[in-house]
């Protein structure tokens, strides 16, 4: 979500996307809302009935109602994870308002914790299930716009860990990165 609010300004338009980045989680906070509830027959029956022990549905209607019709004017990409194949797949941002916000509610969706969600003939939770960032898919697609690497800025946005380190791959394999 805060790549997309990101990518709602222009180049050059950071500070009012840092206005607008702090009043979303402003309002996400806010008890008010009331985003995420237990399931009324406790945390077991959510798990075991509802696929989630948190039911998330405000949540997703909050988002959807936050995002919709936003346009973007930035490159984006988000990463989400298929519930039936176990793959990483990024969505940019040629898809639909309407489209993305089933990616913006996905991207929250951790396993067990909330329901996945259904869209594109999937079930979809978050991506970084899988991988924290996809660095080389947004690499990747500045390339097949025609950007060399040397003029690549990339705008990204890390949940977990911030230092991300430094390593020479050559010398790892499956038993050395486990």
């Amino acid at each position: 979500m805060n790549a997309h609010i990101l990518s709602q300004f222009k180049i050059g338009k950071e500070e009012d996307a840092a206005k607008k980045l702090v009043d979303f989680w402003l309002k996400v906070s806010d008890d008010e809302f009331n985003l995420v509830e237990s399931w009324s027959w406790g945390m077991i029956y959510g798990f075991f009935y509802e696929n989630s022990i948190y039911n998330a549905e405000k949540l997703y209607n909050f988002i959807g109602d936050y995002f919709k019709d936003k346009e973007i004017k930035r490159h984006l990409n988000v990463g989400l994870g298929n519930v039936l194949t176990g793959q990483y797949k990024s969505f940019k941002e040629h898809h639909s308002p309407d489209e993305f916000v089933k990616v913006l509610q996905a991207s929250v969706a951790y396993p067990g914790v909330f329901k996945s969600i259904e869209a594109f003939d999937s079930v979809w939770f978050t991506g970084s299930s899988i991988y924290e960032i996809d660095l080389m898919a947004v690499v990747t697609h500045c390339e097949e716009l025609g950007y060399k690497q040397e003029d690549m800025v990339i705008d990204a946005v890390l949940s977990g860990n911030p230092h991300v380190h430094h390593v020479y791959a050559k010398i790892f394999n499956a038993f050395a990165i486990g």
